[in-house]
């Protein structure tokens, strides 16, 4: 309750402060067009969404809601939300592992205190914030042997993001060579199913396939190392205590470090949302660590909390500030989402449109989009004010 107190009264601020991204407007967009037309198009990637992700969980869950308050605030509580939920089952998931109440609690307070949490909390919503909360509840159900509950579950997880499938297919295999056949075969079987199906239909349809583009190097290999201490330090880096077994969150770890940087910047970043598979892998990890040795939980709570202080990704971190209202602009994109008139924003306007983006005559020009985002976007570069008339008409 108070994680999601916290964030939701700093995502009012991030609105109202113009500090949001293209990717929060997107799925704005899509789920109020698939609430209105049945169509998963937005005028940001000009496609339909799910002619780019395998995102129908997201689609399903969200698009009730949002269609109903057709405002970025919605789309971020529920964020917020989805992420302070997570720690529900990952404190069962603890209890399953015969921990006491206390090292149960103080696994599930880390995870949402680790600056991993905060910075997706923080950020823009992204259809994998769903992943820890639906991930646990898969251990959870593979814990207590439900073919059942691990068959809903990691159908549910396969509707979060195309790569989910094969994760689980990796997992399947594990659980079978280490674990339970049956879980392990299920997984299997769903995983491949859909991965198979989504394929399928994005040929069927005529839409290219989004594959990333990967190296077989790792060029900031040492960079890469400080950021897998970053993500450990939370929970005490208990999951190193597995061993070999710890191999096992090896492609989580490749599939962001190995990635050819994007826009500029390398993804293993704390609090970046494609970071959000691997942390959720050293949750359970460190869950399944506890359980050999419930003494090293005590150091826990410390570590997170030095984490959050120190090395938050949000404005909670100690030096950081917050940014003030910037009213003009956000009255002005407010009003444009309300007129149902055509509006077009450029890559220069960026904050503009996810205000903006329930308006479905709403467009975003991503071409043209700069490499690196501008100064004022910047963590540690101080704010530079946004003119007045950016999110007006031109």
């Amino acid at each position: 309750m108070i994680f999601s107190a916290i964030y939701i009264d700093l995502a009012f601020y991030r609105i109202h402060a113009m500090r949001l991204g293209t990717d929060t407007g997107t799925f704005l967009q899509t789920l109020v067009n698939f609430w209105h037309t049945g169509s998963t198009y937005n005028f940001s990637e000009h496609r339909p969404k799910l002619s780019m992700h395998d995102s129908w969980t997201i689609v399903l869950s969200l698009a009730p809601i949002v269609g109903l308050i057709p405002h970025v605030e919605t789309l971020l509580i529920a964020g917020v939300v989805v992420v302070a939920a997570a720690s529900v089952p990952l404190y069962y998931l603890a209890r399953s592992f015969q921990l006491s109440k206390g090292a149960s609690a103080a696994l599930a307070t880390a995870f949402l205190v680790s600056p991993s949490a905060q910075g997706w909390a923080f950020n823009n919503f992204t259809e994998l914030e769903f992943v820890p909360l639906l991930a646990f509840l898969l251990a959870l159900a593979a814990r207590r042997r439900s073919v059942i509950g691990v068959a809903i579950f990691a159908e549910l997880l396969t509707g979060v993001k195309e790569d989910e499938s094969l994760f689980l297919i990796w997992l399947g295999l594990a659980s079978i060579l280490w674990f339970d056949r049956r879980i392990g075969v299920t997984a299997i079987v769903v995983g491949a199913i859909n991965w198979v199906g989504y394929r399928w239909l994005q040929h069927h349809f005529g839409y290219p396939p989004h594959i990333p583009s990967y190296q077989f190097s790792d060029p900031q290999f040492l960079t890469h190392l400080a950021f897998l201490a970053e993500v450990l330090a939370p929970f005490a880096f208990l999951p190193l205590w597995l061993g070999p077994a710890v191999l096992i969150g090896l492609p989580w770890y490749l599939e962001i470090t190995f990635n050819k940087e994007w826009l500029g910047q390398s993804l293993a970043q704390a609090g970046h949302f494609y970071t959000v598979p691997l942390v959720t892998m050293i949750a359970v990890g460190a869950v399944a660590a506890a359980a050999r040795r419930p003494q090293h939980v005590r150091f826990v709570i410390p570590c997170a909390l030095i984490m959050f202080a120190f090395f938050n990704t949000t404005v909670l971190r100690i030096g950081r500030h917050e940014y003030p209202p910037d009213w003009s602009n956000y009255d002005a994109a407010r009003a444009a989402s309300l007129d149902g008139r055509y509006h077009r924003y450029t890559a220069e306007q960026e904050a503009c449109f996810p205000v903006a983006a329930s308006n479905l005559n709403v467009h975003y020009d991503f071409v043209g989009r700069p490499l690196n985002r501008p100064p004022w976007w910047s963590k540690s570069e101080p704010l530079v004010p946004i003119p007045p008339n950016l999110c007006e008409d031109r």
